[in-house]
């Protein structure tokens, strides 16, 4: 509801919005977001006519001519660019699926047809929760948490490779992730954003048709920091950027020791507009 700010400039509203009517507006806007449309344009002509029913209700009005609807038309489709959210949500989800590839080789010179295929089922359960709290008009604290587990069952055969062209084997794979996260928002066109994730892994390869021991079976914590923003200083100059960095610790099965890292990266893009 920044908008609120840009109705006062322009002379638009009576007085400003006290923080009971800021969040009647915020829970008709998310009713009449999740109403059904077959047509977009009943959508819009509902959407609009909600919201000013709202500020005639209330008195709130100075003026109602081209300048507040047109003002009201470009918050209402394009003010929603940066997702705002408001209280706690759980969800799980069942995952799986099945992969399968195949490659014939024609050799014209020996007469060798052969080719390889393997299949790749899998299996796995998500669960989430995610945690959003407006400060205020301008700032939001946001959390979340992610549990992954994941059952792989690879079957392949390779004639091109001598030791074991029929491979079996099961991967066990688990991930959990979480994030805390501090946003400002001083408009609907520029937002900042920074905050800490953590993430954890952990793989297991058993081979089942033979007696290889997997060299890939390893556990990996990394811990980022993250700065995003899109800043819009105006029609003319904008700046966005994403930069990150972090601590990764690596840890294989079959290794005494494991491995300490740093990563990071950054994007800045400057956007001036000449014309």
């Amino acid at each position: 509801m920044v908008g609120n700010i840009d109705y006062s400039k322009k002379g638009v509203l009576k007085r400003q919005l006290t923080n009971n009517e800021i969040l009647e507006l915020s829970k008709l806007i998310a009713i009449v977001k999740n109403k059904r449309f077959f047509d977009s344009r009943l959508r819009m002509i509902d959407e609009v006519s909600a919201v000013d029913s709202f500020f005639v209700t209330n008195r709130l009005l100075e003026s109602s001519g081209a300048s507040y609807f047109t003002t009201l038309y470009d918050y209402w489709m394009y003010g929603d660019r940066f997702e705002r959210g408001a209280g706690l949500v759980f969800s799980g989800s069942i995952l799986g699926g099945y992969g399968h590839t195949r490659s014939d080789n024609i050799r014209e010179n020996n007469n060798d047809n052969s080719g390889s295929k393997s299949t790749i089922p899998f299996a796995g359960a998500l669960f989430t929760m995610e945690y959003e709290k407006p400060v205020n008009l301008y700032w939001q604290q946001s959390a979340s948490l992610s549990l992954r587990g994941q059952y792989e069952r690879t079957s392949s055969n390779d004639p091109y490779i001598e030791n074991d062209p029929h491979l079996k084997l099961n991967q066990y794979s688990t991930q959990f992730s979480g994030s805390y996260n501090w946003g400002y928002y001083p408009n609907s066109r520029t937002n900042l954003n920074w905050g800490i994730r953590e993430f954890l892994y952990w793989r297991d390869i058993d081979y089942m048709n033979t007696k290889q021991t997997s060299n890939n079976n390893y556990w990996n914590t990394s811990t980022e920091l993250y700065f995003k923003t899109y800043y819009y200083f105006s029609p003319q100059i904008r700046l966005s950027a994403d930069v990150r960095g972090g601590l990764e610790y690596i840890k294989y099965k079959h290794w005494d020791t494991g491995q300490l890292g740093w990563n990071g990266s950054f994007q800045l893009t400057f956007t001036y507009s000449l014309f």
